[in-house]
């Protein structure tokens, strides 16, 4: 954006007030659409429409609502008044709106970390009109955003699958590896089985051009279908595909943040051994070198009964909101249900229950207390 294109935007901005008070709903879409795609904040202006969520969901209709909270969720607005009052209109939504707006408000919501069972619970019920009407994209979407929530839907995943031939006809780079990722996220590997094969099938042609992201895309699903559906019928990757997967999957990176590492030292003064960054997949059946990818924050070898705990310690990122509770995502999930293939017990930490733990100086307390939850092995 060039500087006369930012004064104009910033002079729009500082009448938030009065464009949230006069404007009417298609407006107040408009607005919010053009700042985030051009990524200006403007957080008083954003936070001003959202004031105005009654109006938005009593005088706008589903296309303003997708609109809108696509804009919040691409400018990274979470306004859970706002995604909330949206989401009480899940029947409408569901009923009314067209694929494609059921595609970019569940993509909206997944993207802001808003669960709304009611709504995914609504649109997973139109799934034969999303099949029968949508096209690739809006499938791939909306396949997406319910895997990044983890929302199960198993009806919705099956319905999807059934459109293989579509999806390999009309499929581009993107819709494979997200589809691809979605179903292994979802858990949905067996059910989607014709189309998974089919679009592995379509990405080891040689014929598409895969970025970054979806070739991570593509080494998660490779690594997650050789662990949880090893029957699978997939053909191994040409080569020069296997180097792109691998070279992506050491992009992953490892961040160790400083309460892991807190973690990690109040489990040394508690003389319990552990090793921080381990690989789940050392001792698997995965063919590739995954590099850092899925690393456990923190393993512990139990001497007592031969047991490997994995210790995941769950910031924010790891979870979507619902009624102002925290439930773990999608992709946490997935992670616990391969962990545990893979025969760990895992043990998770809640960001905020290790914050109140190191506020009212009880961390030791707090790792002795491990056991008395779900998971029994430290």
């Amino acid at each position: 954006m060039d500087y006369k294109a930012a004064e104009l935007f910033e002079a729009v901005a500082g009448q938030h007030k009065l464009i949230a008070e006069s404007s009417d709903v298609q407006a107040l879409s408009n607005i919010c659409w053009a700042f985030a795609k051009l990524e200006c904040k403007a957080a008083e202006l954003f936070e001003a429409v959202a004031g105005q969520h009654k109006l938005i969901v009593k005088r706008g209709d589903v296309q303003h609502m997708s609109n809108i909270c696509s804009a919040f969720a691409k400018a990274g607005h979470k306004a859970e008044a706002l995604f909330g009052a949206v989401a009480a209109q899940h029947g409408r939504i569901a009923k009314r709106g067209d694929v494609q707006h059921m595609s970019n408000i569940c993509s909206a919501f997944a993207k802001a970390g808003h669960k709304a069972e009611a709504l995914f619970g609504a649109v997973a019920a139109q799934y034969g009109r999303i099949t029968g009407t949508g096209n690739v994209q809006n499938m791939s979407n909306i396949c997406w955003a319910f895997a990044t929530v983890g929302h199960e839907a198993k009806d919705l995943f099956k319905a999807v699958a059934a459109q293989h031939g579509q999806f390999v006809r009309d499929g581009n780079e993107q819709d494979v590896t997200t589809t691809l990722w979605s179903f292994a996220i979802a858990g949905y590997l067996d059910e989607g089985r014709g189309l998974v094969e089919k679009l592995w099938k379509r990405a080891c042609d040689g014929r598409l051009q895969f970025n970054d992201d979806n070739l991570q895309q593509l080494a998660l699903f490779y690594a997650a279908a050789q662990i949880e559906k090893p029957n699978l019928n997939l053909e191994p990757p040409p080569e020069s595909l296997l180097g792109q997967i691998e070279a992506a999957a050491a992009k992953s990176g490892v961040t160790v943040s400083r309460a892991q590492n807190l973690v990690s030292s109040t489990l040394t003064e508690l003389t319990i051994d552990h090793k921080m960054e381990v690989s789940p997949f050392e001792s698997s059946n995965v063919t590739f070198n995954t590099s850092t990818m899925l690393n456990i924050d923190i393993v512990i070898y139990s001497k007592k009964d031969n047991k490997k705990v994995a210790i995941e310690f769950n910031g924010p990122s790891h979870y979507v909101q619902c009624n102002g509770r925290d439930f773990e995502n999608g992709t946490t999930k997935f992670k616990r249900r391969l962990l545990e293939k893979l025969n760990f017990s895992v043990v998770s930490i809640h960001w905020d229950d290790w914050r109140k733990a190191r506020v009212a100086n009880t961390l030791k307390d707090f790792i002795r207390g491990l056991p008395t939850r779900k998971y029994v092995y430290l």
